[in-house]
């Protein structure tokens, strides 16, 4: 395993899966990141900063998920309803188009904006922090590889790594 000096970047990148595994944990995990098809090139590994790192919050994903399929479906219902109310009001296919398009995006902002309302009904988990002390025997797994973002993470969760927001502690 090959530990990397870097530099700090404290803003995250969505196709980067950031992993907490013990040091005897951390050369098996990157191993099996490999024979999985990662590039060596996509892995880092290093020694955390001391600090609070903020631990991955899974379900605020998988509800903006369901904020953007709602905007999906409302563009659907919406298309739908724009070229039956245009087929109704228009003879002319280019006003027919612009109606469907149009009524066709308010669903996408109606859906998104319901979605995006059940979050804030429903995300009322607390946030979770991991302390690091000083001298510590964990490493940080990071995967940068947007295609793989969701193998890596199973990977890493296989292997009893907890999942970071970001690679830089909170707190120091």
């Amino acid at each position: 395993m090959v530990m990397q000096d870097r530099e700090v970047d404290i803003m995250g990148d969505i196709s980067t899966v950031i992993g907490l595994v013990t040091e005897d944990e951390a050369d098996a995990t990157v191993e099996d990141l490999q024979t999985h098809g990662l590039r060596a090139e996509d892995i880092e590994v290093f020694q955390p900063r001391p600090g609070d790192y903020q631990i991955a919050d899974q379900l605020l994903h998988e509800e903006a998920a369901g904020a953007a399929r709602t905007a999906l479906a409302g563009t659907a219902i919406g298309l739908l309803v724009g070229l039956v109310a245009g087929v109704g009001l228009a003879e002319s296919a280019g006003v027919i188009l612009l109606i469907t398009i149009g009524i066709g995006a308010f669903g996408a902002l109606i859906g998104g904006m319901v979605g995006l309302a059940a979050h804030d009904q429903l995300d009322d988990d607390p946030t979770r922090f991991r302390t690091i002390e000083a001298g510590t025997q964990k490493r940080v797994i990071e995967v940068h590889d947007e295609h793989w973002r969701n193998r890596a993470r199973r990977i890493l969760e296989r292997h009893g790594a907890e999942i970071l927001e970001n690679d830089q502690p909170v707190t120091d």
